[in-house]
């Protein structure tokens, strides 16, 4: 019999580089710019002329840009929200958990081991295809 063994993941930290210059969020929603901790809201460069703007409300860090990338942070909870705009349009243009951006749903979730994933919404069923050696014990 084949034996499964599933590993669970979840985000502890939330990181964005825009403009030179990184944003980190803490599991504990601390604002890190350049690795310096920084009060909230911030505002990138600065108030008057913002590029990057960084807010906590409801539970949730936010970090919005002015190319319309947003990430929505809370422990354990990441949303990515990124514009259709050529630089993010096809294969290997994002990583990780923001997949690519090619109307190709067979492709967006990479692994070291599977070719593909295809979320079926209707039945919340996840269906791949594994490239690992299976062993029959």
């Amino acid at each position: 019999m084949k034996k499964l063994f599933f590993r669970v993941s979840a985000v502890f930290a939330a990181e964005v580089f825009a403009y030179n210059t990184t944003f980190h969020i803490d599991r504990n929603q601390r604002l890190y710019v350049n690795y310096i901790r920084r009060p909230t809201p911030f505002y990138y460069p600065n108030i008057r002329a913002v590029h990057v703007a960084v807010r906590q409300y409801g539970g949730d860090t936010h970090i919005e840009t002015d190319f319309k990338l947003k990430v929505t942070f809370r422990y354990g909870q990441l949303c990515v929200t990124v514009p259709k705009i050529a630089p993010f349009l096809g294969n290997e243009t994002l990583c990780g958990l923001a997949g690519n951006i090619d109307d190709n749903c067979r492709n967006d979730l990479l692994l070291r081991y599977v070719k593909f994933i295809i979320i079926q919404t209707s039945k919340n069923i996840l269906q791949y295809e594994d490239l690992r050696p299976i062993y029959i014990e």
